[in-house]
């Protein structure tokens, strides 16, 4: 159900054309939060914010439009009824074409007709100021000198060499087409679509980074300042964290994590079938480019919130989400070979590698996994790493990336490596015990008696876990190699993928972001400086 756009979201119609009200696009939200003085005086983002349509939208930022319905189309002919808004007798507004746009852009883009709506006042609204950056036509700036006498005011005082009326640059194809003509408008009208989408990303990220920043510095006793950010952004970023932590697991309501392999899905699968605009009313090669740019793009951005949400100090992921991951990697073998079909958006690339191959090991959790394998756990649902069907599929998956030498799977493949030893080691030592228990208690390996000793496995835990222990071993060394495939994937990830120099090229790709993920903590790296 698409959720009633509030008053502070979408202001009635009438006061929206009327200029009464101007709309707050996520661009210009995204800007004031990251100035945090203008964040911290900003009375009207803060009511943008906490808005229940924004911090609906925030909750899913991946797919933050709902698709039309029956429902969203009554609400859409409710909004533009006449007895809402009335046509304009001087001229300023054609509402006809505002419905037409609107519901236009809603047919191309599969949004909702009130989402679709509010775009379209959006780029109404900014038409002075789209207007003066896109500059005049040679015809246009001809015509404004012919008129203003260009080589008197070009000299004047007040505008000397003035470059709003310089000579005619010559104009692209796309550009001689008048400002207010359909083709130029639509193109707006999915520019910004483009562009809503994205910045609701960056606004999610924004306030969730602040809010876990904001807890760090309440644990470590730092000062955390209210005229530095307004706490209001805190409490917003923290209420959205708590619902992503409880929005469950269960089959019936997918987990954010789960929702969050699905639209990196979806971007690819995009990627692949083009966005079909090409063959629309408005439709062209260059909207094409920057549509595939920010499929790019918003992957990155879920990445970084993936990463996010990971890193948190919280218990592992369930193995669906494990696995879920997993294979949506594997099937473009870590993206190892992933080529954009626009050499300009090779530059993301670097960066979509990086935060793949960090996510990839957050989820496996390692300090963790270590310890629940060294320590006395019967709880078979408690990991992944108890988990035969997810540790035997895991495996092969990283076997397959070991035989292909796949350096993007480096730091996920040494770390299960580190995983599966540590697992063969207390196997090895708790079969010891265990033989030795049957043996008899009555005489240690050396001879020596010992008589009190206990009729149980003791640090290694109960016969049970063992058992599973042995069986997780079994499916991970069951493979068709020749060689110990343990010890396999160890010299795969440090000779053939060399893991070592994957670290310290990451460390330099995520340092020299100006991404406000990149300030996250990654010390996690550190782990690989322990010998195998």
């Amino acid at each position: 159900m698409a959720p009633v756009a509030g008053p502070s979201y979408f202001p009635p119609l009438d006061k929206c054309l009327s200029g009464e009200c101007s709309l707050i696009s996520w661009e210009t939200a995204y800007d004031v939060i990251l100035d945090h003085e203008g964040a911290r005086q900003s009375a009207v983002l803060k009511s943008f914010l906490s808005d229940d349509t924004s911090v609906e939208i925030l909750r899913q930022p991946w797919d933050p439009f709902q698709q039309p319905s029956t429902q969203s189309k009554s609400s859409f002919e409710t909004k533009t009824a006449a007895i809402h808004v009335t046509p304009s007798e001087n001229g300023h507004y054609n509402i006809n074409e505002i419905k037409e746009d609107a519901l236009w852009l809603s047919k191309e883009t599969k949004i909702d007709e009130v989402a679709a709506l509010r775009i379209t006042i959006l780029e109404w609204q900014g038409r002075p100021t789209a207007q003066l950056r896109s500059g005049f036509t040679e015809e246009e700036a001809i015509s404004i000198q012919d008129v203003a006498g260009a080589s008197t005011l070009g000299a004047s005082t007040f505008m000397p060499k003035s470059s709003l009326l310089a000579a005619p640059q010559k104009v692209s194809s796309q550009d001689a087409i008048p400002f207010s003509s359909l083709e130029q408008r639509r193109l707006r009208l999915l520019q910004l679509y483009l562009s809503e989408r994205l910045h609701i990303l960056k606004v999610g990220e924004a306030v969730i980074v602040t809010a876990m920043a904001d807890e760090k510095d309440v644990a470590s006793g730092a000062s955390n300042d209210e005229t530095v950010v307004p706490s209001w952004i805190r409490e917003l970023g923290r209420a959205l964290i708590e619902f992503h932590a409880t929005d469950s697991s269960t089959a019936k309501k997918p987990s954010f994590l789960s929702h969050g392999v699905r639209a990196l899905q979806v971007r690819l699968d995009n990627l692949d079938n083009g966005s079909g605009w090409c063959s629309a009313e408005a439709g062209n090669l260059e909207v094409e480019d920057v549509w595939a740019q920010n499929q790019i793009t918003e992957t990155v951005l879920i990445m970084r919130l993936l990463f996010i949400h990971i890193d948190a100090p919280s218990g592992f992921a369930s193995s669906a989400v494990i696995l879920a991951w997993y294979r949506f990697i594997h099937k473009y073998d870590f993206f190892s070979n992933f080529q954009p079909t626009n050499p300009s958006q090779q530059e993301l690339v670097p960066l979509l590698q990086s935060l793949m191959a960090i996510i990839s090991l957050c989820l496996l959790k390692l300090p963790q996994a270590l310890e629940q394998l060294t320590t006395d756990s019967v709880d078979r649902s408690s990991s992944y790493v108890l988990d035969l069907q997810c540790t035997n599929e895991l495996n092969t998956i990283f076997i397959e990336a070991a035989s292909q030498g796949a350096v993007t799977a480096s730091l996920a493949l040494f770390a299960w490596s580190i995983i599966a030893q540590t697992l063969r080691g207390v196997v090895s030592d708790g079969r010891a015990e265990r033989n030795q228990l049957v043996a008899g208690p009555e005489f240690m390996e050396d001879g020596s008696s010992n008589r009190e000793a206990p009729r149980q496995l003791s640090i290694q835990g109960t016969a049970a876990r063992l058992n599973r222990l042995e069986e997780v071993l079994e499916a991970i060394t069951d493979t068709p190699l020749e060689e110990d495939p343990i010890e396999f994937m160890a010299n795969s990830a440090v000779n053939g993928s060399r893991v070592y120099e994957v670290i310290a090229a990451l460390s330099e790709t995520l340092a020299s972001s100006s991404d406000t993920v990149m300030d996250h903590d990654i010390g996690l790296l550190q782990i690989f400086c322990w010998p195998l």
